[in-house]
């Protein structure tokens, strides 16, 4: 019987060491911030009861996290929107069109097999399937898809979009870089105004140094978050586990 135990307990020191050894060697989980390009990035919405035919220019901010989740003994790559604030300028809303009405970016999975190639998929508000592409190129990310109704009188959205990694300092929204930007910033400095790099709200000399930045190519390093599980779970339970073995044989 004791010997019985002592095997299932080395049985168990060998499953956790592998998992361990999955869980420590799991690259870090890595958020990014983008902001859409509206002159490049638009919405489209048919159907409906009334036959509508929209495009909507897109506007707003949003953050996309990719890396790998443990799913013992393998190691599965994962995608995900948070942080959604972007909207569609809408003849029916004043205030816009919430992206995440319209797509429900927030309640999509991601997976891929090139990590600048991602998949979503989920359902959206209206309860039908969508598919996005994320395509990344360097500061830039393209994303494609929609959803597919299945009849009768529901929207159908697609979405064909452009957004830049942030701090983007094209505070004139034209798309690139430029000194108009430039002559914005200086015009908004001190105050709330459109010339805000990073989202705090302020034009400042934060916002002014990402335009120096991207006037020569320069790229902000994305957000490493923390990979989960943490490593020193690992080894508590690694001592705990041992010390029980080794408790039993003497």
């Amino acid at each position: 019987m004791l010997r019985n135990k002592t095997l299932l307990t080395a049985l168990g020191l060998i499953l956790l060491l592998q998992y361990c050894s999955t869980a420590l060697g799991q690259p870090p989980l890595v958020l990014r911030d983008y902001k859409f390009v509206p002159s490049e990035s638009t919405l489209f919405q048919t159907g409906g009861f009334a036959g509508v035919d929209f495009a909507l220019p897109i506007s707003g901010t949003f953050g996309l996290v990719t890396g790998y989740e443990v799913n013992f003994p393998l190691l599965e790559p994962t995608a995900w929107f948070r942080d959604v604030e972007a909207v569609a300028a809408h003849p029916w809303y004043p205030e816009g069109l919430p992206l995440d009405d319209a797509l429900n970016l927030s309640g999509l999975d991601g997976t891929f097999d090139d990590p600048n190639l991602l998949h979503f998929s989920g359902s959206d508000s209206q309860g039908h399937a969508v598919e996005l592409q994320a395509e990344l190129n360097g500061p830039w990310l393209h994303l494609t898809g929609g959803n597919r109704p299945g009849c009768c009188d529901f929207f159908t959205y697609e979405i064909d979009a452009l957004a830049r990694r942030t701090l983007f300092a094209d505070f004139d929204l034209s798309g690139t870089v430029d000194e108009a930007d430039l002559v914005m910033w200086e015009g908004d400095f001190g105050s709330a105004g459109s010339a805000d790099a990073n989202g705090d709200g302020m034009s400042d000399g934060t916002d002014f140094l990402a335009w120096q930045q991207q006037m020569v190519g320069s790229v902000a390093p994305g957000e490493t978050l923390q990979s989960v599980p943490e490593p020193s779970t690992c080894w508590l339970a690694l001592v705990g586990l041992f010390g029980v073995v080794t408790g039993r044989r003497r």
